[in-house]
């Protein structure tokens, strides 16, 4: 029952936090929290609980090998949105996410060289992202719709449950792979992509 109950809260409190802290102390510290593992973390947390720590572990080190996906999946969406409206950007991105993730899941390093070739591969997609430059003024804030946060909570607590759920039929490795998937950075790039 603990483990069902935190299924359904954990992610979904993580991502209001994270939303009303955003909305507070605006968009600097929003992009700062997205990077945290807001997903991930929990998927990791809650298949320790329910599958104990072995198949975590193996799922941690698949959400390790799943940052690659993740940058790809940015790196994507700041190309393909210089020109491109957010469904194409975001439809572009995922399907690059899912070829990356497919095309890594034999990937069988151990966790220090794995760590090294995540190290190299984040320096080179800051290296790669397209260069902006700032508008004299910027945007005006919106008001987010009412539903804007249940909507991310929602998102979030599906997502978690889902991948905690199937778990067993997707392994550990590949659970931990699709976890870090930028559910909150999408979120938040396509809000801004509409907005600008």
């Amino acid at each position: 029952m603990a483990s069902l109950l935190l299924r359904i809260l954990l992610a979904p409190a993580l991502i209001a936090a994270a939303s009303l802290a955003g909305r507070r102390w605006g968009p600097a510290i929003s992009g700062w929290l997205i990077g945290l593992p807001l997903t991930s973390g929990p998927v990791c947390f809650l298949l320790a609980i329910t599958y104990g720590e072995t198949f975590a572990a193996v799922a941690a080190r698949g959400t390790l090998a799943g940052t690659l996906s993740l940058e790809a999946f940015t790196l994507t969406y700041a190309w393909v949105a210089r020109r491109n409206r957010w469904p194409l950007s975001f439809g572009v991105a995922t399907l690059v996410f899912a070829a990356v993730t497919f095309a890594l899941q034999r990937l069988t390093l151990g966790v220090a060289p794995l760590i090294a070739v995540v190290l190299l591969s984040t320096a080179m997609t800051i290296a790669l992202m397209p260069r902006v430059p700032r508008p004299a003024t910027p945007p005006p804030d919106a008001t987010p719709s009412r539903w804007d946060l249940p909507a991310r909570m929602l998102i979030a607590g599906g997502v978690v449950g889902g991948l905690t759920a199937g778990a067993p039929l997707l392994g550990p490795h590949l659970t931990g792979m699709l976890s870090p998937f930028p559910i909150y950075g999408s979120i938040l790039a396509i809000f801004a992509h509409r907005q600008q």
